[in-house]
């Protein structure tokens, strides 16, 4: 039976990290300092948007009322395309506002009486995100971490070389806020902690402004 498993966090697709390309100036190709600088951070969240998959004999009504009983808002059954997904299996979506382990417990407890009253079915691969306003609001605090984090590298390229920073000429970033249309919405939550963490990464190309400074000898 997998309803055991249901309210662990499932790991977050690993976020791909973009590669610096020259940028064309003037027609050649830029001259510049190119860096990688990422932040991370953790913090608690207020309310939780989940994704499920409900297997067995089709009761969308059932279903339904099952979530709405447990305290979930905003209570979907179907797929994107609407309706049931073929195979007897049904997507189910929502949201937990003010979120606590006691509102987490409810629901896995619906969860559970609903596959006792319908042998042959089970709830799995529940999935659980940050509000998607609550993860903007995080992503915009990381990047400005990862920028200065780029920054720094720069700079301490740029004096072991001998050469001053100009103006970023390019930037390219991986990481962050997962987009509604592609998933639920948010940075995934770890159910146990009721935490989200979210990484920004920046690839970031400084313009090389001048030569002749001080270098620092590399450690």
């Amino acid at each position: 039976m997998v309803l055991s498993l249901a309210l662990f966090p499932m790991a977050a697709d690993a976020q791909g990290v973009p590669r610096p390309v020259p940028v064309p100036v003037s027609g050649g190709q830029a001259t510049g300092i190119s860096v990688m600088g990422a932040a991370q951070q953790r913090v608690p969240v207020r309310g939780v948007r989940f994704i499920a998959y409900a297997r067995g004999a089709e009761d969308e009504h059932g279903v339904l009322q099952a979530m709405r009983a447990a305290g979930i808002t905003d209570a979907t059954v179907g797929s994107p395309s609407g309706g049931l997904v073929s195979g007897n299996v049904a997507i189910l979506r929502g949201a937990i506002p003010e979120v606590t382990k006691a509102k987490l417990d409810a629901v896995a407890g619906a969860a559970a009486a609903y596959v006792r009253d319908h042998p042959g079915t089970a709830i799995d691969n529940v999935r659980f995100f940050a509000l998607s306003e609550d993860c903007v609001k995080l992503e915009g605090t990381v990047r400005v971490a990862a920028l200065a984090e780029a920054r720094r590298r720069a700079e301490a390229i740029a004096a072991a070389t001998g050469v001053t920073l100009g103006q970023v000429i390019r930037v390219a970033e991986a990481g962050g806020c997962v987009p509604d249309s592609e998933m639920v919405g948010g940075a995934p939550v770890d159910a146990a902690t009721l935490t989200t963490s979210l990484t920004v990464t920046e690839s970031v190309t400084y313009e090389i402004a001048g030569t002749g400074g001080a270098r620092r000898r590399p450690l």
